[in-house]
């Protein structure tokens, strides 16, 4: 449990329940996800593009000629002299009235509730406070390099782990929280099960220092 409290944004709670998560795995299970964590160390490296995480030396958003996306910003550096494109990855914060919301604040709001929801365990993003995107935008204005930017939380999450650390953080009932594989959602609009973003490059470029997932669940709530 030790180990695992050392990672950034895990408590003890957390690193209890991940232990227990594993306890109950089959060994085949338990011996494929610490080869998985080999294998990041060695072959995962930086996107010379974008600078993402990537098993490629071009990550697959960049190395797709028909992301519609990729294409508008390509477009945006042939036209302009000076520029900057701001990539963010599932903003979160305290909705405005006539919004429906964010992940962040439905999970809150079953959880109160105590309603059960299913969220799923396969798919990782990079949670993004809102106040950390002006922030970013900000620094960008004041930057004098062109280039793509990632403006995102600093750590990469399934969105059941976010569930989870709404629970904590709020001293909410987590045991309502179903984690779930994508084919058991049964998604009706497909989504990518990894689009989580480094932001290696705005922290040495820009300064940039996002809140913690905590921390931004905190502002968010008003606690």
């Amino acid at each position: 449990m030790s180990e695992f409290a050392k990672l950034p944004g895990v408590g003890r709670k957390t690193a209890m329940r991940l232990v227990l998560h594993l306890l109950r795995q089959d060994t085949a299970v338990v011996e494929a996800f610490g080869n998985a964590i080999v294998t990041l160390k060695h072959e995962v490296k930086y996107c010379k593009v974008c600078h993402n995480i990537s098993d490629t030396e071009t990550c697959r958003i960049c190395a797709n000629p028909q992301r519609a996306k990729l294409k508008g910003e390509k477009r945006v550096a042939e036209l302009c002299s000076n520029y900057a494109i701001a990539r963010v990855v599932v903003v979160y914060g305290a909705a405005l009235p006539g919004q429906h919301g964010n992940i962040l604040q439905l999970v809150a709001n079953r959880l109160r509730n105590n309603e059960e929801i299913r969220v799923v365990s396969d798919q990782w993003r990079t949670p993004t406070y809102v106040g950390d995107v002006s922030q970013g935008i900000e620094k960008l204005i004041n930057h004098p390099n062109n280039g793509i930017y990632h403006i995102c939380g600093s750590e990469c999450l399934t969105i059941a782990d976010i569930a989870y650390r709404v629970a904590d953080t709020l001293n909410l009932d987590y045991s309502l929280i179903l984690p779930v594989t994508t084919k058991q959602m049964g998604e009706t609009t497909p989504r990518p099960r990894f689009s989580g973003l480094s932001i290696e490059k705005a922290r040495r470029e820009l300064g940039y220092q996002p809140h913690t997932l905590e921390e931004g669940i905190k502002l968010m709530f008003n606690l």
